[in-house]
């Protein structure tokens, strides 16, 4: 018996079984590996999705924030101002209505027109359509007033008028005050 004739087929044999083995190992291994990279890939992929996407909600959150302090900044400046104009006209009525007319009081009359006009032009920066108008209106009859007949009369009704911005401007409402309690309704 020849060995040589046997040995070489046995050997392709074992070599095929060897090298299939291999094969599918390596097929194995490789779809695998094949697989988590893919999967890592996509892990990287949505991980620089979500620092995107944060990186977007903090770019809002920071123009929200700036928005509302500038919003809130504005409404402060207007409510000052509209506590400064109220001020002023009682101090105009006191001026006006209390005070006699002599040499300082032409002085301080002066200094009270001019009050007035700065602050007129801060309510053009500040106040809402109707603070502006009645502001306006009220400046102007002031200065055309020959004599103070009639003068508080034109300080109520700016007042009024100013009061009833000021409320639409800062957003108060106080219709709760006139509201029955929960529970007493009217009969």
């Amino acid at each position: 018996m020849d060995w040589s004739n046997w040995i070489d087929p046995f050997a392709a044999g074992i070599g095929a079984l060897i090298g299939g083995s291999m094969s599918a190992y390596l097929r194995a291994y490789l779809e695998e590996k094949g697989k988590r990279l893919a999967t890592h890939e996509d892990i990287e992929n949505v991980l620089e999705e979500v620092r995107a996407v944060t990186r977007e909600t903090e770019t809002i959150k920071a123009q929200i924030s700036a928005d509302f302090w500038n919003r809130q900044a504005v409404w402060n400046q207007r409510r000052d101002l509209y506590v400064e104009v109220l001020q002023a006209i009682v101090d105009y009525r006191k001026l006006i209505v209390i005070d006699p007319v002599n040499a300082a009081w032409k002085t301080e009359y002066g200094s009270m027109l001019a009050r007035l006009k700065r602050l007129l032009a801060l309510s053009h920066i500040f106040l809402g359509a109707d603070g502006r108008k009645a502001f306006s209106t009220f400046y102007g009859q002031i200065t055309e007033l020959d004599t103070f007949d009639g003068a508080g009369d034109i300080i109520h009704t700016f007042e009024i008028t100013l009061i009833r911005a000021a409320r639409k401007d800062l957003g108060v409402n106080l219709e709760w005050l006139s509201a029955q309690p929960p529970g007493n309704s009217a009969k």
